[in-house]
């Protein structure tokens, strides 16, 4: 047996030979060929033959020998199998378990507010981090960052920045995350999670 493209030598295929006379399977045998692709039959001469020669990496291949056509020695050639990859699904952000543990994707799905992942900040290919906040920045926003409240995002790297959370108003925002003394719902809350 042989590659049909290099032509270099197949061995330790599996071979299936199916034995007919009269239209009908009388046997079938199963071996497998050496290492350089070679394979005996010790078959009747007046029977046909349906030989299946299968190899991973390698389409099956079938060769049909008639009474007529035995010779002594014959040449199966495998052509190469069409490599067929599993399409990769990529989330925006994978679930990391930080941020399953903070409650991200929990409040993502139960609450209104905006969301952004690591892809989401880095398509906007920010400078700074108050490059990507400053279209959600009011007057009285709260930022947090890590669960903690900080007066200022100076110290904070955008490279290090696996998720935001953004609450136009108290009544967006968790409990934890809302002003405490802001009874009217104009103050809204910036959260940053960072990757540690």
């Amino acid at each position: 047996m042989v590659d049909s493209v290099t032509g270099s030598s197949v061995g330790h295929a599996e071979v299936l030979i199916e034995r007919t006379a009269d239209g009908a399977t009388r046997f079938s045998s199963q071996l497998t060929a050496d290492s350089v692709g070679r394979f005996v039959l010790s078959t009747p001469v007046d029977e046909r033959l349906l030989i299946t020669v299968r190899r991973l990496g390698f389409s099956p291949s079938e060769l049909r020998i008639a009474p007529s056509d035995r010779d002594d020695a014959f040449m199966i050639a495998l052509a190469p199998a069409a490599t067929v990859l599993a399409p990769t699904v990529t989330t925006a952000e994978p679930r990391t378990h930080r941020l399953d543990v903070v409650g991200f994707y929990e409040r993502k799905r139960e609450r209104p507010g905006t969301f952004l992942d690591s892809a989401a900040i880095a398509k906007q290919k920010p400078w700074d981090m108050m490059s990507v906040l400053r279209p959600y920045l009011r007057g009285c926003t709260m930022i947090f960052v890590d669960g903690i409240r900080l007066l200022s995002l100076r110290d904070v790297k955008v490279e290090d920045v696996i998720a935001i959370e953004i609450y136009r108003s108290n009544e967006q925002a968790p409990p934890q995350f809302a002003n405490p003394i802001e009874s009217l719902n104009r103050c809204g809350s910036i959260v940053v999670w960072r990757r540690f």
